[in-house]
């Protein structure tokens, strides 16, 4: 959840529409984010990425959607068609 806290706050303060996503991945509770781009929104998991490639050269869980994601199964409060669609206002 650390992981998925501080990729929400850095991208809020760059004016990046971000929002943390909980679920289950590989058995156990986990915390991802996704984010706003081209009024697109990806999936983003920065800690699976970090425990891949400290080195930052393969992001396996950057920016991907959502039948592009592996392994990362939402809780179904954030996998309904309020929490899905876009607000107008």
């Amino acid at each position: 959840q650390g992981y998925a806290l501080a990729i929400y706050r850095l991208l809020l303060e760059l004016d990046v529409d971000c929002r943390i996503v909980v679920g289950v991945s590989s058995g156990e509770n986990h915390a991802w984010n996704i984010v706003e781009l081209d009024n697109l929104y990806y999936n983003l998991d920065s800690t699976w990425d970090a425990e891949i490639s400290p080195y930052g050269d393969n992001y396996m869980y950057f920016l991907k959607s959502s039948q592009n994601f592996p392994g990362h199964v939402r809780d179904s409060e954030y996998n309904n068609s309020a929490f899905n669609s876009k607000s107008t206002e």
